[in-house]
């Protein structure tokens, strides 16, 4: 059974830049090949437009993510 992945970004913008590559802006092309190697593995994905407010938590580890000097590292 093929696992289908729904990514959801609160940016229209990136939403349109990940849909259509002759949009993305080539300061960022580094980044973009990165996210397209790691979509080729998942193979099924839709990006969605969602408003920041429609999802409370992913912001908020968004933002505790964007202000962290460090990686998480998750230790079992």
């Amino acid at each position: 059974m093929e696992k289908r992945f729904i990514i959801e970004l609160d940016s229209a913008n990136m939403v349109n830049w990940m849909r259509d590559k002759s949009k993305r802006p080539w300061k960022s092309h580094d980044i973009f090949m990165k996210a397209a190697r790691f979509m080729a593995v998942l193979k099924l994905v839709h990006y969605a437009h969602v408003l920041r407010e429609g999802n409370h938590m992913a912001d908020s580890l968004a933002k505790q993510g964007a202000n962290k000097g460090s990686d998480l590292v998750a230790r079992l």
